[in-house]
C-alpha cells in the first residue's frame, strides 16, 4: 500500500513539472542528450580518421620528398639528382 502511494505521488510530481511529455520537459532533455551523443560520435570519428591518416605532414615538403624517393627507387632519377632535389626542397 505504501509503495502504491509513493508511485502515485512521484507520478503526480512528474506530471506537475512537465516530465510527462505533454509540456516538452522530457523531450528537451532527450534532445540535448541526443545532440551531445551525435557531437561526441562525430568528434571521435574525426579524431580517429585524422590519426590514421597521419594528420598533417610534419614538413610542407614531406610529400614532395616522398615522390622524389619513389622516383629514385624506380630508377627514374640518379642518386645525384635525388640529393640535389632533396637539398633544394629542404632549403625552402
Amino acid at each position: 500500500m505504501t509503495y502504491n502511494l509513493i508511485v502515485a505521488q512521484m507520478s503526480a510530481l512528474a506530471t506537475e513539472r512537465g516530465f510527462d511529455g505533454r509540456h516538452g520537459g522530457h523531450h528537451r532533455g532527450g534532445l540535448l542528450i541526443l545532440v551531445l551523443l551525435v557531437a561526441a560520435t562525430a568528434f571521435i570519428t574525426w579524431f580517429i580518421a585524422r590519426r590514421r591518416s597521419g594528420g598533417s605532414a610534419t614538413r610542407p615538403t614531406a610529400s614532395a620528398e616522398a615522390i622524389v624517393a619513389e622516383r629514385l627507387a624506380r630508377s627514374e632519377i640518379s642518386v645525384d639528382d635525388y640529393r640535389t632535389t632533396l637539398a633544394a626542397l629542404r632549403d625552402k
